[in-house]
């Protein structure tokens, strides 16, 4: 496999689901982004999903980034720095509240040598990459006959990145003609957006490539054979393949769901589908799939799960990166 960075450049504001109409995420995951390519070119979807499900194409979930470069998800295990382990209950605090960790502190987060001096600047930095804030919107009947009361108000949440900062997903093609497909097809996304409430202009961005850095292209191409290994994207094993991934595995769920967003089926809703999240690491790896999660409808429906993973450590040692 070959990869590429992919960095969205978000020209106004998002509004990436939480469950609440009043609240959002800065980011998104992996089958978010699968969703707005089958809308956006539902004719190219049976392309799409063989590509995935045949080991040709795969991407992480959306992680943050500013000018001081990219960050990756906190692995989930247990890691315990000298700084925690000799800090203050503020400076232990501090390192639970940290999201995600920059690429270049990667290693020294693994091996706990992340200072709480760097810890404190991570938080900082990801604590001040945009603003949240409420829009008001009013819903208005659509036809003057219709029964219904007055115009009713409500909120929405958005968040506006600042300058210099957004989301980046890294991709992963059996070639260059795979990943300059989806590019293509992303940067399509981009014109109508990504996320909820496009007619009002969320989510439209711009899209930047870039090649990995020489560490991180070594830890992806290493992650098939590293004896503990963490996944970049939302992911579900295959029954066959459930049994090896749980063996000492360390892991969170969530639940994903949501309505079709489609001209046909307008009202349908989603099978929920309980997923590994972004930073779950294991010790044996898996493709995982996309499932289908229509229950009604005039046609199937799609969920991203396929897996895509980190090299943490191969036998013996860490990898080194190159900062």
């Amino acid at each position: 496999m070959i990869y590429r960075i992919l960095k969205l450049h978000f020209t106004g504001n998002v509004h990436f689901g939480e469950g609440m109409l009043e609240s959002t995420a800065s980011t998104f995951c992996a089958d978010t982004l699968f969703s707005a390519l089958c809308h956006d070119a539902p004719d190219e979807i049976p392309q799409l999903v063989c590509a995935v499900r045949e080991g040709r194409l795969a991407f992480s979930d959306a992680f943050p980034y500013d000018e001081n470069g990219l960050y990756l998800p906190k692995p989930c295990q247990l890691i315990c720095s000298e700084a925690e382990e000799e800090g203050s209950s503020v400076q232990i605090k501090q390192f639970k509240a940290l999201g995600a960790v920059p690429t270049d502190l990667f290693p020294a987060y693994l091996a706990g040598g992340m200072t709480d001096a760097q810890c404190a600047d991570a938080v900082h930095a990801l604590a001040h990459l945009g603003r949240s804030s409420l829009q008001s919107h009013v819903a208005i009947p659509r036809e003057a006959g219709e029964d219904r009361d007055d115009p009713s108000p409500y909120r929405v949440g958005v968040f506006h990145y600042r300058e210099g900062c957004g989301a980046w997903i890294v991709a992963a093609g059996a070639d260059s003609a795979v990943l300059d497909d989806l590019t293509r097809r992303i940067r399509s996304v981009g014109l109508s957006g990504i996320g909820g409430r496009r007619s009002s202009g969320c989510g439209r961005f711009t899209l930047e490539t870039e090649a990995p850095s020489a560490s991180l292209a070594q830890a992806l191409e290493r992650s098939e054979a590293a004896s503990e290994k963490m996944a970049l994207s939302v992911c579900l094993p295959k029954l066959d393949e459930m049994a090896a991934a749980l063996a000492d595995a360390s892991y969170l769920l969530m639940r994903r769901s949501g309505s079709v967003a489609s001209d046909t089926d307008p009202a349908v809703k989603k099978r929920d589908l309980f997923v590994f999240q972004a930073g779950s690491c294991f010790r044996n790896g898996f493709a995982g799939d996309v499932y289908v999660v229509s229950s009604d409808g005039s046609h199937p429906v799609f969920r991203y799960a396929a897996a895509l993973f980190l090299a943490l450590r191969w036998p013996m040692r860490y990898y080194t990166w190159t900062v």
